[in-house]
């Protein structure tokens, strides 16, 4: 993602993503949105082709029933100040860990 220099958008909401954020993510000085939200308890449902009908519910997992947690690690630490172009984050319904970093504070363009 670094060669990415000129990102300003990156919407990967709604998708069923798993893992960790790469710290990639943090050098992307020009982003502006990022949107990480909702990667679990979506409740849609679609019909293909055929009419068979298709559940794609990505329920909340934890470690004992093998379902999809979401993105996991810390997201809201230090690294996130690096994003000086940032204008909104969202990163709701995923098993992110540790305390929101104060130097969110030095975000001039959040909420923007």
């Amino acid at each position: 993602m670094g060669q990415l220099s000129t990102l300003t958008y990156l919407r990967l909401q709604e998708n069923a993503l798993s893992g960790t954020v790469p710290d990639s993510i943090f050098g992307l000085s020009a982003l502006e949105l990022l949107y990480l939200q909702y990667q679990y308890n979506n409740d849609w449902a679609c019909t293909r082709s055929s009419g068979e009908v298709v559940n794609i519910y990505f329920s909340e997992g934890d470690a004992t029933n093998g379902m999809n947690l979401g993105l996991i690690g810390k997201i809201l630490d230090d690294n996130l100040a690096n994003l000086t172009s940032l204008r909104d984050i969202r990163v709701g319904y995923n098993h992110f860990s540790g305390t929101i970093s104060p130097k969110i504070s030095h975000l001039e363009n959040l909420g923007s």
